[in-house]
C-alpha cells in the first residue's frame, strides 16, 4: 500500500517528528556514551542536532540514559 502522493511529499519534505522505537536505537540516539543520568545532561541536549522532534519509545535495559530523577518512583 503506496501514500498518495500529496501525504507521501508532506511526510518526506518536512518531517516534523522522528518516533525510535527499542533500547538500541535509544542508545544510538545517545552515541551510547556514558552520561551522568540524573538531569545533568537532558535528551534534548544530546539530540538537538536531529533535524526534527525526536521521541523514544523503549524499555530499560542498559545503563545507558538521560533525564532520570535520583529518587526512584
Amino acid at each position: 500500500m503506496q501514500l498518495p502522493p500529496d501525504l507521501s511529499e508532506l511526510f518526506v519534505a518536512a518531517p516534523s517528528l522522528a518516533t525510535v522505537k527499542g533500547d538500541a536505537n535509544y542508545r544510538r540516539c545517545l552515541d551510547d556514551r556514558d552520561y551522568t543520568p540524573f538531569k545533568e545532561v537532558t535528551f534534548k541536549d544530546v539530540t538537538s542536532s536531529f533535524p526534527c522532534t525526536l521521541v523514544a519509545l523503549r524499555a530499560l535495559k542498559s545503563e545507558v540514559g538521560v533525564e532520570f530523577d535520583e529518587e526512584p518512583g
